[in-house]
């Protein structure tokens, strides 16, 4: 007898998502193997409950907010098609995750001051967000791939650190056609950022000001020679 599947949508999942609100606040929204859950077009606020996918999980162009840590096991799959995931915790994929144009936000938003990626994905576009200095580590070797967009985004005086596990070292690549936004971000050593085979040069927020000090400083030296003449 093969396995029976339970699809949970519409009012299933809005009932779902209404237990995630009252006191006895789920510490898991879970999908478990043969069964599908399908998000209705509003979308799902977890409010700091993990979300851990056996079975799938059609995201279609909902938004999920608020999902503390995100744990796709080996028999799980993610259907993100043009959805917005944001997540305030680890990242942990052992299944599939079908990036299709989606966008996936690691950032704040639940507690902690670090989060762990492991496992190898192909995002769409990634963003990795933090106005608190949170540190992002990324999975050792080049196990992260970015098609879109990587934008790694930080606030001035408390950057967003991008680092691996100690002794370890990690490559995120960018697909061709891929692009990078970098701002108050530091890039640990170890951390390689890659787009057709070439490593890319990354600034640290503190060397990006500097950089533009000296630049502004020749730019006045030359204008000052101009005046002269």
């Amino acid at each position: 007898m093969g396995l029976r599947t339970n699809v949970y949508t519409g009012v299933a999942l809005a009932a779902l998502c209404l237990s995630l609100s009252g006191p006895a606040l789920a510490a898991q929204v879970a999908v478990p193997l043969g069964n599908t859950m399908n998000v209705p077009g509003v979308g799902m606020n977890l409010a700091c409950a993990d979300l851990k996918v056996d079975g799938t999980l059609n995201a279609g162009s909902a938004q999920i907010n608020q999902t503390a840590s995100m744990m796709i096991g080996a028999t799980g799959q993610v259907l993100a098609g043009s959805a917005t995931i944001t997540i305030a915790g680890n990242w942990n994929n052992l299944g599939l995750f079908s990036a299709g144009s989606s966008t996936v936000v690691l950032g704040d938003g639940c507690p902690g001051s670090s989060a762990q990626l492991t496992g190898s994905t192909t995002f769409f576009n990634l963003t990795v967000v933090s106005a608190k200095g949170k540190t992002f580590n990324f999975p050792p070797g080049a196990q992260i791939t970015v098609l879109g967009t990587l934008t790694l985004q930080g606030v001035p005086g408390a950057p967003v650190h991008i680092a691996t596990l100690p002794g370890q070292a990690a490559t995120i690549t960018l697909a061709p056609g891929a692009t990078l936004v970098q701002s108050n971000a530091e890039i640990g050593p170890t951390v390689q950022i890659t787009s057709g085979g070439h490593s890319i040069p990354t600034l640290a927020s503190s060397a990006l000001v500097a950089l533009s000090m000296m630049i502004l400083a020749l730019m006045g030296m030359a204008r000052r020679r101009r005046t002269r003449t």
